[in-house]
């Protein structure tokens, strides 16, 4: 876990501290507190601004995200097996890709990794997203991460609330729904990234 929230910092500090870059955050998962975590450092547009700086990570898009508190202490995830250091997920046809076409599942299937089991029992670091405005995507049709439970993630982020009908992999399935989220601040952060 250490890793990963040093490698988005790493590709965070470029944008907001050697470019000077406003950044919204787009979190999926367990980004949501790899992410918010990789905030550390005064990354933040409002650390920013204490200091005179310009840049910043000015918002946080959750999709179907974790979002945690300090302090909070990972398990082993309840629809995961683990196998010689590597976990991966149980069914994922039907737990991640369930909404996505017939067609397509054999495509994403294969795409997936392993993640390592070691170091994803550690504690969250730290919590960027209570530095920065949020909005919470609440997928309905997610089974890895119970409505209720991204309800009350969001809920815990002070996150305004989205909605849509996908399951857990929403920019695979609802590419469209997802760019349209915030009012379209998604979708034309990504257009800038084109052009």
């Amino acid at each position: 876990m250490a890793d990963d929230i040093a490698a988005v910092r790493a590709v965070l500090s470029e944008h907001v501290t050697e470019r000077n870059e406003e950044v919204i955050l787009v979190l999926h998962s367990a980004g949501g507190f790899i992410g918010s975590a990789a905030m550390e450092g005064g990354l933040s547009r409002p650390a920013r601004e204490q200091v005179d700086l310009a840049g910043g990570v000015t918002k946080t898009i959750f999709i179907s995200g974790a979002v945690f508190p300090e302090g909070h202490k990972h398990h082993l995830l309840p629809f995961a097996i683990s196998k010689h250091g590597a976990a991966h997920p149980i069914n994922p046809e039907f737990l991640l890709f369930d909404d996505v076409p017939e067609a397509e599942k054999a495509q994403w299937r294969a795409k997936l990794q392993s993640q390592p089991t070691d170091g994803w029992d550690g504690a969250v670091s730290y919590a960027g997203w209570k530095e920065v405005p949020s909005v919470y995507l609440v997928c309905e049709g997610d089974r890895a991460l119970p409505v209720p439970l991204q309800e009350q993630l969001a809920a815990l982020a002070g996150s305004r609330v989205e909605r849509c009908s996908a399951g857990h992999m929403p920019h695979v399935s609802q590419p469209q729904r997802v760019a349209g989220v915030s009012g379209g601040d998604l979708g034309n952060s990504l257009d800038s990234l084109r052009g």
